[in-house]
């Protein structure tokens, strides 16, 4: 028989404790029942996912917890980002000395982001617009 499991990795809801809330955080304050319900039926447990040297964040704690050496995905770099592992799913080989960034393109509407995703615009759009922030704002150290 094969064993099966299923990972659910709850990143970004870590929390201080809030003084209105009582000293709890959001999420001990909050009712979720259906959390609550799958924490009683699973095992669960502390797990260090930073290697010596590496930076604190999600990317190298999500490839440490699915199996992966966060060193040797990154190829020695001492970096932290999605943006080296986009620009790896675009194909871009990158030199130990280049840093890749991500960004979203956004809409704002009476000066608040009314979009973190620019509306959902097409690939095709998007697109367009790096091309045209590579064309008016890159330079031979810096590309869209």
């Amino acid at each position: 028989m094969t064993m099966q499991y299923l990972v659910i990795l709850c990143d970004g809801m870590a929390d201080f404790p809030l003084e209105e809330l009582g000293g709890k955080t959001v999420m001990q304050a909050a009712e979720k029942p259906n959390l609550d319900s799958l924490a009683l039926k699973s095992r669960m447990g502390l797990l260090e996912t930073f290697p010596e040297g590496m930076p604190t964040g999600s990317t190298t704690a999500n490839l440490s917890i699915l199996g992966y050496d966060p060193v040797e995905c990154f190829g020695g770099r001492k970096t932290e980002g999605r943006g080296f592992f986009e620009a790896a799913s675009l194909g871009l080989q990158l030199e130990k000395v280049e840093t890749a960034f991500r960004c979203n393109l956004m809409n704002v509407k009476g000066g608040k982001i009314n979009s973190h995703s620019a509306g959902n615009i097409s690939s095709k759009e998007a697109k367009e617009i790096i091309e045209f922030l590579d064309k008016t704002l890159g330079s031979e150290k810096a590309r869209f």
